[in-house]
């Protein structure tokens, strides 16, 4: 039997108005985390892709120990193998769209930076330098960036919110295709039930830092 997606465990106390406190496991291939601002969605994400360490927390991947307090595990960023695509999109301003989608992808990459490139929109920019961008064009580039490098599991957070209506959906479609295409898992973090519902198939509703339900996203 394969391992669960995704186990979540974990315990911090910002300060005295809020505590982070989840037990969550994922066996779905695309689950989601979904509630109000500031209920601890992006924490989340930051702690599974390293950036941050928690007070206590147990992170397990795909059967991968990312981050165990506890025992002392805790994985490099680089060794996570997550694609975590940030709400302030994180690209190399000096370098050109083409240079920031090849970063990280494998000699052996089932998709070309080209390929995704069109997929995305930014064929165009290709030889543009990054700090030239919109919003919604970096967005773009960070999401092609972690899909090209083939992680292991794929988190994003508000991957689509500075992009229009029709520019996103059909951003949706290419995401679930590459996602089925690399067979990668993913971690969603969105405030619109039509994005959780179309890409997912696991829902954590989270309110004040803890779990208020699990289960499939609601028909839209």
């Amino acid at each position: 039997m394969s391992p669960p997606t995704l186990e979540l465990r974990i315990k911090h106390t910002f300060g005295p108005g809020f505590c982070l406190d989840i037990d969550l496991v994922f066996e779905a291939r695309s689950s989601a985390l979904f509630g109000p601002s500031g209920a601890g969605k992006s924490s989340i994400l930051t702690a599974i892709a390293g950036l941050w360490t928690p007070d206590a927390a147990r992170i397990v991947a795909n059967g991968v120990v990312l981050l165990d307090t506890q025992q002392g595990i805790a994985l490099a960023p680089r060794d996570r193998h997550v694609g975590y695509v940030p709400q302030q999109s994180w690209l190399f301003p000096l370098k050109s769209v083409r240079q920031n989608l090849a970063f990280g992808r494998p000699r052996n990459a089932k998709l070309t930076v080209d390929e995704v490139a069109v997929a995305l929109g930014v064929e165009h920019l290709l030889d543009r330098r990054s700090r030239m961008l919109s919003g919604g064009e970096r967005q773009r580039v960070a999401l092609g960036r972690a899909i090209l490098s083939e992680p292991s599991l794929l988190a994003c957070d508000e991957p689509f919110s500075a992009l229009d209506h029709g520019r996103r959906d059909a951003l949706m479609r290419a995401v679930a295709e590459w996602q089925t295409e690399l067979n990668t898992p993913l971690l969603l973090v969105s405030h619109q039930l039509d994005e959780v519902s179309t890409l997912t198939t696991d829902v954590a509703w989270l309110e004040s830092g803890r779990v208020t339900a699990q289960g499939p996203p609601p028909e839209t």
